[in-house]
């Protein structure tokens, strides 16, 4: 193809744009104030919901924090007494090793819990999701 060509048909494709977009601020213009009102509160609460949805997860990311603070404090406090060993009788030390033990597994139980419930959030952001599309679709195509 030549450079001519090129130019000739460049043109041509930009008339067409320029059409097609005319045509578009025609259907635009069409259409009516209460969709644009409908489309407005869908946006509107999706808006809602998505602020609710940041504030749960950093409400999760908070607690998540917390829980690996905790856990690591423990892991602490677990070194010292193992280390205290010499000064302080076996059956003190088997003691709080199983209170420590027990407290470990309770801290797991609440990290699986978070995990279970991002993964209930992420379910439910992507049915919202769903559910907006599905409304977006019913406005406009039908």
């Amino acid at each position: 193809m030549t450079i001519r060509n090129q130019i000739v048909g460049g043109r041509a494709q930009q008339g067409l744009s320029e059409e097609l977009l005319e045509l578009g601020m025609a259907d635009t213009l069409g259409v009516s104030a209460d969709q644009k009102s409908r489309l407005l509160m869908a946006t509107e609460k999706q808006n809602q919901t998505t602020d609710r949805l940041r504030d749960s997860h950093s409400t999760i990311l908070h607690a998540e924090g917390i829980g690996v603070s905790i856990l690591h404090d423990l892991e602490q406090q677990r070194e010292s007494l193992l280390h205290a060993h010499d000064t302080v009788p076996n059956y003190l030390l088997h003691t709080v090793d199983d209170n420590i033990g027990k407290s470990r597994r309770i801290i797991i139980a609440m990290v699986r819990r978070m995990d279970r419930d991002k993964w209930i959030m992420c379910g439910i952001i992507t049915l919202l999701v769903l559910v907006i599309l599905v409304i977006l679709y019913f406005k406009f195509v039908r």
